[in-house]
């Protein structure tokens, strides 16, 4: 196994001329962010921080934690990385890769026999549907390219837009539901196109998460792969439980426009979940962590 990276501090001082940037023209992304969405409402706060080799340009707090309250956002708040997290569950499944312990072409029912048994629905153009056998077995490699034909869903499992915007939960899924368990649930459903046929954006790159923890035989977050990536992303990882005590007053309040007007409603705080750790957009993260993560090869 290759030695673990030294890394130094990282200086977040910006410095624009160092990186090769006009200082006066990046504070124009303040004036239009400040200006087109935090003065109007639009949003309660951002962070920005461009760096180019090395050295940071441009950073900037600008807003508040939460609306109800007026805190003011810091340089320590925590962000919900959601779907960003899917490049590390990537490299971590293609680290077992490169460790031999998963092969591209190995289906995911060699790790996940819940998925041995599925079916692919063909309609038949009379809103109703035939189950056929699969042409090929759903593989690691269909998972990773979001070409598994896996849809949105049983319906517990999908985004439910009108009660996110009313303040409520966006899924049905029951606190303790646990990755397994979504993969288990996942399987219930027939597909929508046979394996590699198509591309089709849904909840491949969670098989992925979880096709990675069985042959590591410990929970995702904790992989094989956890020295050559977690390393790397450890404050990222660390704080993905945003709840955690460590992290308390760090995790900002997210909120959405009411549907009944422009008054607005919380709709997400982050909570301390660990079953749902080895999700691909699972976690949460401070901005310097992000940067540091960046910068950083295994």
């Amino acid at each position: 196994m290759r030695p673990m990276p030294t890394v130094a501090p990282m200086d977040l001082s910006p410095n624009p001329v160092a990186a090769g940037f006009d200082g006066e023209r990046l504070a124009r992304i303040d004036e239009h962010f400040r200006r087109s969405y935090v003065d109007t409402g639009k949003i309660a706060g951002y962070q920005v921080l461009v760096g180019r080799r090395g050295h940071v340009a441009h950073r900037s707090t600008v807003g508040c934690m939460d609306l109800e309250s007026g805190e003011p956002l810091h340089d320590q708040a925590i962000w919900r990385l959601y779907s960003m997290t899917k490049p590390v569950t990537a490299v971590a499944l293609l680290s077992l890769v490169e460790r031999a312990k998963v092969k591209l072409n190995d289906p995911i029912a060699r790790f996940l026999p819940e998925w041995r048994e599925v079916k692919v629905s063909v309609p038949r153009g009379d809103d109703a549907f035939d189950l056929v056998e699969l042409e090929r077995p759903i593989s690691v490699k269909h998972a990773m390219m979001h070409m598994t034909g896996i849809g949105p869903g049983p319906k517990e499992a999908r985004l439910d837009l009108g009660a996110l915007a009313e303040g409520g939960s966006a899924r049905q899924l029951d606190a303790t539901t646990t990755l397994a368990d979504l993969s288990r649930l996942l399987a219930t459903e027939p597909l929508r196109f046979q394996p590699g046929a198509h591309w089709l954006y849904s909840w491949s790159s969670d098989i992925c998460a979880r096709t990675g923890a069985v042959p590591s035989a410990v929970a995702a977050r904790s992989m094989a792969i956890r020295p050559a990536v977690f390393f790397l992303c450890k404050d990222m990882s660390t704080s993905s439980c945003a709840a955690a005590p460590t992290s308390r007053g760090r995790s900002g309040r997210a909120w959405a426009p009411a549907t009944s007007g422009t008054s607005r409603s919380p709709t997400w705080r982050p909570t301390c979940n660990a079953r749902w750790a080895g999700r691909p957009d699972a976690w949460n993260s401070p901005q310097a962590a992000t940067r540091r993560c960046c910068r950083r090869r295994p």
